[in-house]
């Protein structure tokens, strides 16, 4: 067993959680626990998104109307579980990106934080919107190695269309559109040449 696992499990017994140790990879101790019974929701919280996976197939085979709730960390790997039998998905890294694309948008907080990071640095926090010229567009983001290729750090792209902020834009199985709005953190240099000969 990790580190972190036995970490988990001695909180969950200081929070007066009931722990139990079990083998879910077979159907019996599942069902021994309670699934398919009187059990109303699982939650998968695996960093292993296979295993997460795997459970959340065997639970749905076992239990047609539990309610499952799993961890992911991409739009393909919520494709993927919502497939496997999830009813719910938690994307953290979207709900992180979420919270600091609405917090930007007050002018205020972005003015501090602009005033405390950037103010007498090189360093740049920009929107870069995608232009019908770019020669990216109808490319797949995954295949973009833009933070290799211009030494920038890319936060996220909001689409415009489906006014959606989206985290990690390398796990993003689609395609660049104009309009998209790049999230970028970087040298003024290199987001100058990013604008130059990306857009």
């Amino acid at each position: 067993m990790s580190s972190s696992s036995q970490n988990g499990i001695e909180a969950a017994k200081k929070n007066n959680h009931k722990v139990f140790y079990m083998d879910y990879n077979k159907d019996s101790e599942l069902e021994k626990f309670g699934i398919g019974e009187n059990v109303n929701t699982l939650f998968c919280l695996s960093n292993d998104f296979n295993k997460n996976l795997f459970l959340t197939l065997s639970a749905r085979n076992i239990d047609k109307k539990l309610n499952i709730i799993s961890l992911v960390s991409s739009e393909h790997e919520n494709k993927k579980m919502m497939l496997a039998g999830a009813t719910k998905t938690i994307d953290p890294y979207s709900i992180g990106a979420n919270q600091f694309f609405t917090m930007m948008k007050k002018k205020k907080v972005h003015d501090v934080i602009a005033d405390i990071l950037y103010e007498k640095s090189k360093i740049s926090l920009e929107e870069l919107v995608i232009t019908k010229k770019s020669k990216f567009l109808d490319e797949q983001f995954s295949s973009a190695n833009f933070e290799k290729d211009f030494n920038l750090l890319i936060l996220g792209l909001y689409d415009n269309k489906r006014d959606k902020f989206k985290y990690n834009i390398q796990r993003i199985s689609r395609k660049m559109k104009e309009d998209d709005i790049l999230v970028v953190l970087g040298n003024k240099s290199e987001i100058k040449r990013f604008k130059k000969e990306v857009l």
